[in-house]
Order: structure tokens, then C-alpha cells, then sequence
């Protein structure tokens, strides 16, 4: 789901091992947003051909005292080029939107999904939506407390980095984790996934899991995009996809060491610490949603939720008629220059479904 690392001014460059992990882990492209010490304006680029190419830019172009912000793409939505990379210009015109290399006075990167705006095979991605739709008409007023209130509440558990050079402020929306001075929006520089995941091979006439290499019970992962065994898939649900990759290396480096019955249940009792609370039904789960009322459900809860909501607006059947006032079922009327008016006041009579 991308990530996000900060360079405050006054900060050394990321270390490179965890830009590296950062890219191969989030592979649909990277780009920065650059504010020159004294400058007034931002350098937004991302266009760079690999990790390689990025790198070198930012060593010959950034200072200690330089403001940086970095984002390393994993497509949701929108189309995968370099014109979709974060950051984005906040602005209204959606040309300048997927400019590759620009300069600006309003940045911003985006770590996350926002499903409003993420439905349906677009150009434009989420972040685009919502750039043009939501921050683009507050861009003077980003540095205000209530406004990034506002935001937060509206984007949930998702995180923000925006740059506003006029007011020569870093805003940060969501919470980051800081090592060695710099932020990060997750922990997918700390693991390389890429190094876990094996390809798949029919020798013995069954998909091997991508992770442990079991062929017991193989399927198919839409969301990880990998063949994984059962006991994969249960680990994966249960601790997350890179606590799991850790522990799956850890076994496979230490797979001669006992462990002892009380070493295994406090390992469980550890990584039970791990879940979150879902406020509707009270049980701990990994996969959680942030919603825009503040509350944070599990998955289970966030499907029922929105179903139960879809049915509501389905069967709200009535409508008040403008002319009479009297509240029908909204089939026994027509909507009208004038608003929703049953047909006794429109003066229609029903005969064998024909108007006479």
C-alpha cells in the first residue's frame, strides 16, 4: 500500500538499504518532492528509470538542510506510468496532475486507499479524485488545525505528507514511524518481501506455496498475488504479511533449534499484541478499517456494515409530494419540474398501465 519517507530539514538522506526494501516492495515507481533550503518552491520529479536513478538524483540534488519527501508506488487504482506517481501537485487542473517533473508551491503524497474515489478502471487514480475534489479548493488554508482535523477524519487510518512552500511548512497527516530522523508511513522498508517470495514450480505436479515451498492445500492469493499454502494463508491472516515473511525466514534459518512449549506461547502471546480492537463486536483482528464516523471495525463487521447501509437506501420508499404534502411511496408518483408529485396531483389516471 506505498510508502512515505520524510527528510526533515536539518536530516541526513534515508539510509539506502531501506530505500532499497522501500522500492522492491512498492514497485510501481518512485518519485520526490524537493524544497530548496531558502527557496520558495517545490521540484516535484518521478520519472526515474529505477531505483539506481533515483538514488544518484537524490545524492547530487538534496542537502542536509533540504526538505524531502519520498513515495514509493503500489498501484490501486488509476493506470500504472509514471504520470500516476506520487507526489502530486495540489491544483485544480488535471494536466498538471501527471506532470513528471515540475515545480509547484503545494505537494502532496498519499499512503493508502481511498475508496470513494478508488472505484471503477479510471486514468486517474484515488489520490488524483481526491486531490481536485477535496484539497485543491483548501490549499491556502492546509496549515490550519481544524482543516487537517477535517482531512483526517475524512481519510481515516490513511497518512499524508504535504509540503506548502508559501508557509514554508511540512503538514503530516496520520501517524509515522521515526528511525535514525527520518519518517516513515509503514515498516515496508524493513522487510524485502521479494527475497521470500519464490516462483512457483509444477515438478511435482503441484503449485508450490511462494513462501515455504508446501504444496498442501495451494491456492491462488488475489490479494498478495502469490501461490500460498494453508498454513501460509492463516499466518498471513492472522499476523500480517511481513510479520509472517519474518517469521517463515526465521524458521527456515533456525529449523534444527527446539522450542520449547512456554517459548511458543509466549511468542503467540506477543504477536497477539499486534491486533486491534474492532469497536463494533469487541474481537481482535489484524484486518482493520478506519471509518469516516472514527470508529475502526474488522473486515467482517466493514462488509455487514456497508451492506446493512446499501439495503437502507434501497428501501427508503417514500417520498413527500410538493403539491399535497402527503408522504406515498415514491412509485406512485413522478418527479416534476417542481419536485416529486404523486399522480393524483399531477391529475393522471391508470388504466392497463396506459396514461388517458
Amino acid at each position: 500500500m506505498c510508502l512515505i519517507a520524510v527528510k526533515k530539514q536539518g536530516s541526513e538522506l534515508p539510509d539506502k538499504n531501506r530505500l532499497q526494501i522501500g522500492y522492491n516492495n512498492n514497485s510501481d515507481g518512485a518519485g520526490i518532492a524537493l524544497l530548496k533550503a531558502g527557496k520558495n518552491h517545490i521540484h516535484i520529479k518521478k520519472d526515474f528509470a529505477d531505483f539506481d536513478s533515483f538514488y544518484t538524483w537524490i545524492t547530487l540534488n538534496v542537502d542536509k538542510q533540504d526538505l524531502l519527501v519520498i513515495h514509493f508506488r503500489m498501484a490501486t487504482s488509476g493506470i500504472t506510468d509514471a504520470g500516476n506517481r506520487h507526489p502530486f501537485v495540489i491544483t485544480h487542473n488535471k494536466h498538471l496532475l501527471r506532470q513528471t517533473d515540475i515545480k509547484c508551491r503545494y505537494a502532496v503524497a498519499h499512503n493508502g486507499v481511498i475508496s470513494e474515489y478508488s472505484k471503477g478502471n479510471t486514468k486517474y487514480s484515488d489520490t488524483q479524485k481526491f486531490i481536485l475534489d477535496i484539497l485543491a479548493p483548501v490549499k491556502h488554508k492546509l496549515c490550519n488545525p481544524a482543516v487537517q482535523k477535517l482531512i483526517k477524519n475524512y481519510i481515516g487510518g490513511d497518512k499524508l505528507a504535504i509540503i506548502d512552500a508559501v508557509q514554508k511548512q511540512l503538514i503530516l497527516i496520520g501517524e509515522y514511524t521515526e528511525l535514525d530522523g527520518i519518517l516513515y508511513s509503514n515498516n515496508s522498508y524493513a522487510f524485502d518481501k521479494t527475497l521470500y517470495i519464490k516462483n512457483y514450480r509444477y515438478g511435482s505436479g503441484k503449485p508450490e506455496c511462494d513462501l515455504c515451498g508446501n504444496v498442501h492445500k495451494v491456492k491462488y492469493d488475489k490479494i498478495t498475488k502469490t501461490w500460498l499454502c494453508k498454513k501460509c494463508r492463516k499466518g498471513i491472516s492472522k499476523h500480517g504479511l511481513y510479520s509472517w515473511l519474518d517469521e517463515v525466514y526465521k524458521n527456515a534459518e533456525d529449523e534444527d533449534d527446539e522450542i520449547s512449549a512456554e517459548e511458543l506461547a509466549k511468542i503467540e502471546e506477543q504477536k497477539y499484541n499486534y491486533y486491534e480492537k474492532c469497536d463494533l463486536c469487541g474481537r481482535q483482528s489484524t484486518e482493520i478499517y478506519y471509518e469516516k464516523n472514527g470508529k475502526c471495525v474488522c473486515e467482517t463487521c466493514h462488509i455487514i456494515d456497508k451492506h446493512i447501509s446499501t439495503q437502507k437506501q434501497d428501501y427508503n420508499m417514500f417520498v413527500t409530494c410538493v403539491k399535497c404534502g402527503v408522504e406515498k411511496n415514491k412509485w406512485n408518483g413522478k418527479a416534476t419540474s417542481e419536485g416529486w408529485t404523486c399522480y393524483k396531483c399531477a391529475e393522471y389516471k391508470v388504466n392497463s398501465g396506459k396514461k388517458i
